[in-house]
């Protein structure tokens, strides 16, 4: 029985070898699985994707997940810079999925935007999942208020508030126009 324990260990492929490939992840934004979070920098190593420059040690920062060629990828970002390219705007169609929830977006609803791999990758959050995940980041973030948020100001007075009320942390409904 030895034997064939070897033989049918052969035969089944290692875990994270499917197909010849690296380790293999789920799709981002599987429910409950957060798009980045922040981390203190362990070594000098990384660096922004915003900015270019090493993220210091010890230095907080924000890792977002992403793919690029057929893989997942983890991207930092100073947290300066990370919050600083956060925008949100009014959904002008029904197209695209938020990235931690997996829901629709549909036209008229606030979505929130951010740096996910490249100065130039946008992923976007809905709103709900906005109000989850990133208040406990831009509290870190001195001196942030939802007024510097690129979009802000054409947004209407009503959606302005709601995306205050999200992402202060203090309570983010269904935006819709």
């Amino acid at each position: 029985t030895r034997s064939m324990d070897r033989a049918n260990d052969r035969r089944r492929p290692a875990v994270g070898r499917e197909l010849g490939c690296k380790r293999q992840a789920g799709p981002l934004g599987e429910q409950g699985e957060a798009p980045f979070g922040v981390e203190t920098a362990a070594s000098g190593r990384a660096s922004c994707r915003q900015c270019g420059t090493a993220v210091p040690k010890g230095a907080l920062k924000v890792v977002a997940s992403g793919w690029s060629r057929g893989g997942r990828i983890a991207a930092s970002h100073h947290l300066a810079c990370f919050v600083g390219t956060l925008r949100v705007e009014v959904c002008s169609t029904n197209r695209g999925k938020c990235k931690h929830s997996g829901a629709k977006f549909v036209k008229g609803s606030l979505r929130v935007g951010y740096t996910a791999t490249a100065a130039d990758d946008i992923a976007w959050l809905c709103l709900e999942s906005a109000a989850s995940l990133l208040p406990p980041i831009l509290a870190q973030a001195a001196g942030w208020t939802p007024t510097l948020l690129s979009g802000f100001e054409q947004l209407t007075p009503e959606l302005r508030v709601a995306a205050k009320r999200a992402l202060l942390g203090t309570g983010g409904g269904d935006a819709s126009v």
